[in-house]
């Protein structure tokens, strides 16, 4: 239930930070006008962290795809847990785990929100979403 509770506030964090961007900067298409303006500014690496917690809550949201292809190609370098195709669990023997493919887990939700306030202060964004972390 834990792990449920934290792909909830992640997601959520996520769909938040779209909303304040969409507001403050009236982007429409928002995260391709998010990794444009931050690669332009220099912070290709902030930007690639934050494609790739999206991608990870995309997997939450939608399981298997595009996203979850991208990131199971780069699972060794990430700094959360993917499942690999056809793995069963990310401990072996913990049922608890469930079917998610991502491991969203309070450090996932700590560090997705990390990224997004650092995003926020990169952009000089006037509010902030709320903190998912806490």
């Amino acid at each position: 239930m834990l792990g449920m509770q934290s792909a909830i506030l992640a997601i959520g964090a996520l769909q938040a930070f779209e909303g304040l961007l969409q507001q403050e900067k009236g982007w429409t298409n928002t995260f391709q006008e998010l990794d444009r303006t931050l690669r332009a500014s220099g912070r290709a690496e902030l930007a690639d962290r934050f494609f790739d917690y999206r991608d990870a809550i995309n997997v939450l949201k939608h399981g298997e795809g595009r996203s979850y292809d991208k990131l199971v190609a780069r699972r060794d370098v990430l700094p959360f847990k993917v499942k690999a195709k056809h793995q069963a669990f990310f401990e072996e023997g913990d049922v608890s785990e469930g079917i998610r493919l991502v491991e969203a887990d309070h450090v996932f939700v700590r560090q997705c929100s990390d990224t997004i306030q650092e995003i926020v202060e990169a952009l000089a964004l006037r509010r902030s979403v709320p903190d998912a972390g806490t």
